[in-house]
């Protein structure tokens, strides 16, 4: 598999950054009051741009950004380029706690892998750390997208639920800007 493009983007970048930084072409913002949402199209891998360091996430096919006053202000990503096992999206949770926590972060809390995978048939989505880094904030949440017993898991052939992974930063100072 050839490797994936790039999407650059950091809270607090300017989106006219983010689109010469990135390999994958980032669409204008679709505005909605004073912020605007934008997505790449088609399987990337995030990169987030931490002074002069760059931590880059697995294959994505979906990240959001949230843009007020021509910055950045949220990013969320679903680091999966394809539904995951309970076990796996845990596990992927685990690895994003580790480069974050390499990266910098700071955890404010943590659930442990075994513990998502027990909450998460009654709860269908877990947080699976929240933390810090100067003004950015950040999550990492694993959900539960398709129970394996539904009408949807049973057409899809399901032998267990299948999950998705996102992780989400933002700028306290821009999102707070942008909320009023």
């Amino acid at each position: 598999m050839d490797p994936l493009p790039s999407l650059v983007a950091s809270p607090g970048m300017p989106f006219d950054a983010v689109v010469a930084a990135s390999e994958i072409s980032v669409p204008p913002p679709a505005s909605s009051g004073d912020v605007g949402y934008t997505a790449p199209a088609g399987p990337h891998v995030w990169v987030l741009r931490i002074g002069d360091r760059d931590l880059v996430f697995p294959g994505s096919r979906f990240t959001t950004l949230e843009i007020g006053a021509g910055r950045v202000a949220r990013i969320r990503c679903v680091p999966v380029l394809e539904y995951i096992s309970p076990g796996a999206a845990a596990e992927l949770g685990g690895l994003l706690r580790g480069r974050l926590r390499e990266a910098g972060f700071t955890e404010v809390d943590e659930v442990e892998p075994h513990v998502i995978e027990e909450r998460l048939p009654a709860e269908g989505e877990v947080r699976a750390c929240r933390f810090r880094a100067g003004e950015w904030m950040g999550e990492v949440r694993v959900t539960r997208a398709i129970e394996a017993a539904s009408e949807a898991g049973k057409s899809l052939s399901l032998g267990e639920d299948a999950c998705l992974v996102s992780c989400t930063i933002w700028d306290v100072r821009g999102a707070a800007a942008l909320i009023g």
